[in-house]
């Protein structure tokens, strides 16, 4: 029985860990067929590199209430096409920028649960999102 509770506490622990890295923005929650898909973040900028990819990828991205962000996106892609959004807690969209609008600001509002959801489809490429304080 100890074998038993023992399992419960480590992965009750696992879980929670999981669960304050993806708060945190260091862990990325994703549903991707690729033959290649890299995914690396700082506090100002995402930087993914994919081949063949669809799916998609959500960020905790955390951002002062109050201010306004401007979003740049380098994409350089040679196939498929690519989204990203910017959302609130409730999963509203609050910015969405791809190849063709590759720039916008936002003015959060107190809220700090804010997440970028990266949406590809059959995409190949390199991309590239800077953010910062206006």
């Amino acid at each position: 029985m100890k074998i038993w509770l023992c399992s419960l506490i480590l992965a009750a622990a696992s879980c929670l860990a999981a669960y304050s890295l993806y708060r945190s923005g260091i862990a990325t929650v994703k549903c991707i067929a690729a033959a290649l898909f890299i995914f690396r973040s700082s506090k100002s900028a995402a930087n993914v590199t994919v081949s063949g990819c669809s799916g998609w990828a959500r960020h905790t991205l955390r951002l002062d209430g109050g201010r306004t962000y401007e979003f740049h996106l380098d994409a350089q892609i040679s196939a498929g096409e690519a989204h990203v959004y910017l959302l609130d807690k409730g999963h509203n969209r609050l910015l969405s920028l791809d190849p063709c609008l590759s720039s916008g600001s936002v003015s959060p509002g107190e809220s700090r649960g804010y997440s970028l959801l990266w949406e590809f489809k059959r995409t190949s490429g390199k991309l590239s999102l800077i953010w910062h304080e206006k």
